[in-house]
C-alpha cells in the first residue's frame, strides 16, 4: 500500500494506538476543525476534503486489507466527525465538546437508520456509517445548541 494512502487512511498513524482509535480520531478532528475560522465555506471545505480523501484512502487501503472493515482505517471517523462539525457550526467550546460527545455515542451505539449501513461492503461501507452518525446527530445538535445561545443571549 502507498504511504500517503496509508496514512490518510490511518488518520495520520492514530489508526495504530490501540482501543480507543475511532474516539480519538473522532475528538482529533473536532478540534481541529475547531481552529478553524467558524465560517461555512471554511468547515464546508474542510468538511468535503476530508470526505473526498477519506472514500478514496479507504478504498485503496481497504483492497490491500484482509481484514473486513479494517479497524486502523479511522479516517471514516474524522469525515463524520468533519461532516457533524459543518453542518453544526458550533459557537461555543461547550457545544464544541457536545459535537464530540454526541459522534461518539451515537457512532458507539449504532442505532437505526445507522445500523443499516453496516451491511453496505468495502470503503463505501467504511465511510457511510459515520457520515450517516453526522446526518442522524446534526439536527439534534443544531436544535440545542442554538436553545442554548438563545438562553444565554436572554
Amino acid at each position: 500500500m502507498d504511504d500517503l494512502v496509508e496514512l490518510i487512511a490511518h488518520g495520520l498513524g492514530i489508526g495504530h494506538i490501540g482501543l480507543a482509535r475511532g474516539p480519538v480520531m473522532g475528538a482529533v478532528t473536532v478540534v481541529l476543525m475547531a481552529l478553524l475560522p467558524r465560517t461555512r465555506l471554511a468547515y464546508g471545505a474542510a468538511a468535503l476534503l476530508v470526505c473526498v480523501l477519506g472514500f478514496w484512502a479507504a478504498e485503496v487501503a481497504d483492497r490491500y486489507s484482509s481484514a473486513v472493515d479494517d479497524v486502523l482505517i479511522v479516517i471514516d471517523e474524522a469525515a463524520g466527525a468533519a461532516l457533524l462539525m459543518a453542518l453544526v457550526m458550533p459557537r461555543t467550546w461547550r457545544d464544541i465538546a457536545l459535537v464530540g460527545l454526541g459522534f461518539w455515542l451515537i457512532d458507539s451505539l449504532k442505532p437505526w437508520p445507522v445500523s443499516l449501513t453496516e451491511s453496505v461492503p468495502g470503503a463505501t461501507g467504511i465511510m457511510l456509517d459515520d457520515i450517516a452518525v453526522a446526518l442522524v446527530v446534526a439536527p439534534f445538535l443544531v436544535v440545542w445548541c442554538r436553545a442554548m445561545e438563545r438562553r444565554a443571549s436572554s
